[in-house]
């Protein structure tokens, strides 16, 4: 994955109002999480990521960030896409209780900071989260 290319797609994308953005945060006022939804090619179904800080996990806030960019998704009628790591469980479990369906393994696709790879899943949820 080019990062910096990715980087720019989201950057345009947001840029020509095709997405949008939310951050959670805590009542420390630092950042706990974020989500993005931005189209590629606009017009075309939203890919969605989100990160959430460890301290703020397991109280149920990434549910509710993933459920505000899940209603802007199902309003605007578009299918969501994503990638997460093969081995985050928790994760896997939450996007699935979503509507989301693994739609392609993809071996050694993430790179890591120390040099790994790790494996990914691809996981799609349907325009309006209809289950099909």
């Amino acid at each position: 994955m080019d990062v910096a290319a990715r980087a720019a797609q989201i950057r345009d994308s947001l840029h020509h109002g095709d997405g949008t953005s939310f951050v959670l945060v805590g009542d420390d006022g630092a950042i706990a999480g974020s989500l993005g939804l931005y189209a590629e090619p606009p017009g075309g179904p939203f890919s969605l990521g989100m990160a959430i800080e460890r301290a703020a996990r397991g109280g149920g806030w990434g549910k509710r960030l993933l459920d505000a960019g899940l209603a802007y998704a199902d309003e605007a009628r578009r299918p969501v896409a994503l990638e997460v790591y093969a081995t985050n469980t928790r994760a896997i479990a939450l996007y699935e209780s979503r509507g989301f369906a693994v739609t392609a393994e993809l071996p050694q696709h993430f790179l890591r900071r120390d040099g790994s790879r790790r494996d990914a899943l691809r996981m799609v949820r349907p325009a309006g989260g209809e289950v099909r």
